[in-house]
């Protein structure tokens, strides 16, 4: 399109050159008709040929000037057209530049929204997971603790119960004057401490023999009892219970 342009600026000021060109110029700048010169040069002096030479002259000076005039006024405007088709492309250029970068400055600010929408959801996603973890652990780490806390504090109240009611039986076993009866109370004390005070088993079984030495008897179902606890003995024990099973087939049964 600009090129197109440039060739009909180009072919104008030619053709106004050229129309110029063909019409004689007078030796004050206007055209003149071209008149018959008669060829009879015999009337004419030699003063006349010089003025019209020099007059000539003249005229094709002027028609020079007019004709260089016409040409850097044709450049000009040629260059002035070239520059504003110029100027208006690099205008259009930066303006269409401008909307694509506009649309996508938008693309990258809508794709830049989208990608931090989804990385918050996964972080919100991740830590409210954390927190749930976290919260159901120590929940679950803080119930174990606090039921190893009660636990404790029921088995120490239970072992408290415990020493208190073995202490009241083993005085009442050595306070009782019947050994038969000491005995019974021996055998409640015996089972009571198999389990939770196995320390107090050697002196329970010392204490049985003493009172079946002095006459001391047991029922029939206390002696199965009694055999059925010296079997659930450790083997460090078998001394002892060698001693008492002894003791009692030797002895007699209480008959109620």
């Amino acid at each position: 399109m600009r090129y197109l342009l440039f060739f009909i600026l180009i072919g104008s000021a030619s053709a106004s050159l050229l129309s110029a060109e063909t019409q004689p110029i007078s030796s004050d700048g206007k055209a003149q008709q071209s008149a018959p010169v008669s060829t009879n040069t015999g009337d004419i002096s030699d003063a006349q040929k010089q003025n019209q030479e020099v007059s000539l002259a003249k005229a094709q000076l002027a028609a020079a000037k007019e004709f260089n005039g016409a040409i850097l006024s044709t450049v000009y405007w040629a260059l002035g057209g070239t520059f504003v088709l110029a100027g208006l492309l690099v205008g259009f250029g930066w303006f269409a530049n401008f909307k694509v970068y506009e649309r996508d400055k938008l693309a990258m600010k809508a794709e830049l929204e989208a990608l931090l929408a989804a990385r918050l959801s996964e972080m919100e996603s991740k830590t409210s997971e954390n927190l749930r973890s976290l919260v159901a652990s120590e929940t679950k780490e803080l119930v174990a603790h606090t039921y190893q806390k009660i636990s404790s504090s029921l088995n120490s109240v239970s072992f408290r119960l415990f020493e208190l009611d073995r202490d009241q039986l083993k005085n009442r076993m050595k306070s009782n004057t019947s050994a038969s009866m000491a005995l019974t109370d021996a055998m409640f004390l015996f089972r009571m401490c198999i389990n939770k005070s196995p320390g107090d088993v050697p002196e329970i079984i010392q204490f049985m023999l003493e009172k079946i030495d002095k006459g001391g008897k047991l029922t029939a179902k206390e002696i199965t009892d009694l055999n059925g606890l010296l079997d659930s003995l450790p083997s460090h024990y078998r001394t002892l219970t060698e001693k008492l099973r002894a003791k009692l087939v030797a002895s007699d049964i209480f008959n109620l």
